[in-house]
């Protein structure tokens, strides 16, 4: 909108906000980490173990949701522990998570989209 900016319309702040979410979790191994999170703090060794990928990976995958303002880290001896930012965040992913499912479904079904 000419004139406009995020601080001058709320529509253009809650646009971008949004934006980043979905950017940041625009990678099945974010929601594979996020739907590890949603349950509990884990240690990044203990999430590499449970998705079998490698450390480096998963260090960068933590490091874009922990920049978007998704998830927190904590050092625990030698490692580092993540959870969500905040409680708000687990019942969202959460919903995130089992709507996709009904959202995939419902697409991939060709009598559901004809029947609009």
């Amino acid at each position: 909108m000419p004139g406009h900016t995020e601080e001058t319309h709320p529509l253009l702040a809650r646009s971008h906000a949004a934006s980043t979410v979905i950017s940041a979790i625009d990678s099945e191994i974010r929601v594979s980490i996020l739907s590890l999170l949603v349950e509990r703090e884990y240690l990044v060794s203990e999430i590499v173990t449970q998705l079998g990928r490698p450390q480096p990976l998963i260090s960068q995958h933590l490091r874009v949701l922990k920049n978007a303002g998704i998830v927190v880290s904590h050092p625990q001896g030698r490692s580092r522990c993540y959870k969500l930012s905040s409680p708000e965040l687990h019942g969202f992913f959460r919903d995130i998570i089992a709507l996709s499912a009904t959202v995939m479904r419902t697409c991939s079904n060709p009598r559901r989209r004809s029947q609009k």
